[in-house]
C-alpha cells in the first residue's frame, strides 16, 4: 500500500526491450536507494513495480523495472522526471489515505493555470462512472502525488497545487494534452462498482 507522498523524483535513463520485455531504468538518490533492496515495491508516478536489479553509484542509484505491456513502453518514454513512492513497511506510521499503486485510470491534462503567487490551479478530464462518487475534498492521487479536489464540474476535475508540490513532483511538466494516472481510494472504487452492478442488473429486469 501507499500514501500518496512522493519521496522524492527519479530520472527515466532508458526505457527499451530487451530479451524478457520491456526493461525500464530509472536513476534515483543514494539516500533512497540504500533503503531499498531487490524485490521491493516502488510506485513510479503513481503504478507500482518490482525493483528487479539494482546499481550503486557514489551519488546515485539505478533501479531496473520490467514493464508487462508493450503500451507501457510510449507512457514512460516520453517521460524524463518521475514521481516515487515507497510502499508502508509495517511499524510505520500512516496518514490519512491508503492507495494500491493500481491506477483507477488514466485522466487528460485540460490546463494549469497560476491563480496566485505560490497556488495554481490543474483541470483534469475524466471520463468515468466513479465520478458520481467523488466530491469536494475527496482525495485522489495524481501520478503518485495526493490531491484534495477542489470543484468537480461535468467530466473535470479540478486541484489546487502549492509551489512546494510542483518543485517536488513532476506536476509542473503537465502540459494540456497529457495524460495523467489517477487513483481514487480503492475502498470508494470498489464500493461505486458494487453500486454499479446493483443499478445495471436492475435496470436489466
Amino acid at each position: 500500500m501507499f500514501t500518496g507522498i512522493v519521496k522524492e523524483t527519479g530520472i527515466i535513463e532508458k526505457v527499451q526491450y530487451v530479451n524478457s520485455g520491456i526493461e525500464l531504468v530509472v536513476r534515483i538518490s543514494y539516500q533512497l536507494g540504500s533503503t531499498l533492496k531487490l524485490k521491493s515495491n516502488l510506485a513510479l508516478d503513481g503504478q507500482v513495480f518490482t525493483v528487479l536489479k539494482k546499481k550503486d553509484d557514489e551519488d546515485s542509484c539505478l533501479l531496473y523495472f520490467y514493464l508487462s505491456h508493450p503500451r507501457k513502453l510510449e507512457i514512460y518514454r516520453g517521460k524524463k522526471k518521475i514521481n516515487l513512492e515507497t510502499a508502508i513497511r509495517a511499524g510505520e506510521e500512516i496518514p490519512g489515505s491508503l492507495f494500491s499503486g493500481i491506477p483507477s485510470g488514466t485522466a487528460q491534462v485540460l490546463a494549469l493555470t497560476q491563480i496566485s503567487s505560490d497556488k495554481w490551479l490543474l483541470e483534469v478530464y475524466w471520463e468515468t462512472f466513479l465520478l458520481n462518487y467523488l466530491d469536494i475534498k475527496d482525495r485522489v492521487c495524481l501520478d503518485g502525488v495526493l490531491l484534495r479536489i477542489k470543484q468537480i464540474v461535468g467530466s473535470s476535475i479540478f486541484f489546487e497545487l502549492y509551489g512546494d508540490t510542483l518543485k517536488l513532483t513532476n506536476l509542473e511538466k503537465r502540459k494540456k494534452g497529457d495524460s495523467i494516472n489517477i487513483e481514487v481510494d480503492p475502498m470508494v472504487k470498489k464500493i461505486a462498482q458494487i453500486f454499479e452492478k446493483l443499478k445495471n442488473k436492475g435496470g436489466g429486469q
